[in-house]
């Protein structure tokens, strides 16, 4: 059982920001999603910027601090398990007491990362096991991820040119007959082989990512949800909401409190 003891979300934060030396109490699990960080990490220094996951094993000396031409944003989660509840990928990568890692996932673990701060700082009925539920949801896709870049093969080079396609399309209106013409494979065998790899079917995968944009902008702008679900490719309001639900467990507007300036 994953036990989670603290989540953050560190941004626009000023030059100074920096974590000073020392070890580490429980497991850290961190995505940067803007800006460079540096960590220096036993004797070694690593540079992390946007996409970057970086985990930390308990005792490890680490220390941080950000480059100074841009601020920057980046999730954490800490945690506990005990060591026989260690994922075998995760205890080979920490192996070393931390593992640098760049993922295909960005958006959908920053929507994940989101999720969980948002419930973190809610303290809702049942926060803890939403929480924890949603850590394992995040592991368990980093592992496979994990493992297919050690297992290259012509399925995930097809999967990884579509999900490039879908991060750069997603606003769009896209049909799985679309993305089967990029590829020249029937829409069949994308969404049965996009699935196998990425654990969701091309259409699954296009909203995860507007609804992944849609918590930057409530979080970070002053549009209203109307204009967001117009600006991501939802014609309906309603039909944007029940997404949003759906994907986050919770409506658009109880995300808009942690506006910039609340």
């Amino acid at each position: 059982m994953l036990t989670i003891r603290s989540v953050f979300h560190d941004y626009n934060i000023g030059e100074d920001w920096h974590i000073p030396a020392g070890n580490v109490q429980y497991q850290i699990l961190l995505l940067v999603t803007q800006g460079e960080l540096v960590y220096s990490m036993e004797k070694e220094q690593l540079h992390l910027k946007k996409g970057d996951i970086l985990f930390i094993k308990p005792g490890t000396l680490r220390s941080a601090w950000r480059s100074p031409s841009r601020p920057h944003e980046m999730y954490s989660v800490h945690f506990t398990c005990r060591q026989g509840e260690l994922s075998q990928w995760l205890q080979d990568i920490q192996r070393g007491g931390y593992q640098k890692l760049c993922t295909s996932h960005y958006y959908h673990l920053k929507q994940q990362f989101s999720n969980l701060i948002q419930q973190w700082t809610s303290k809702q009925s049942y926060y803890d096991l939403y929480c924890s539920g949603t850590l394992l949801q995040m592991m368990s896709m980093i592992g496979r991820e994990y493992e297919r870049q050690h297992h290259p093969s012509r399925k995930v080079k097809l999967v990884d040119q579509l999900q490039e396609y879908l991060q750069q399309h997603y606003r769009s209106s896209l049909k799985v007959e679309d993305l089967s013409r990029i590829v020249e494979r029937t829409p069949n065998y994308v969404s049965t082989i996009f699935k196998e790899v990425v654990g969701y079917t091309p259409l699954e995968y296009m909203h995860r990512l507007r609804i992944s944009e849609a918590q930057d902008l409530l979080l970070n702008t002053q549009m209203t949800i109307a204009a967001i679900a117009d600006y991501l490719g939802y014609c309906d309001q309603s039909y944007f909401g029940y997404m949003y639900k759906k994907l986050t467990g919770a409506m658009p507007s109880s995300f808009a409190y942690v506006r910039k300036g609340r």
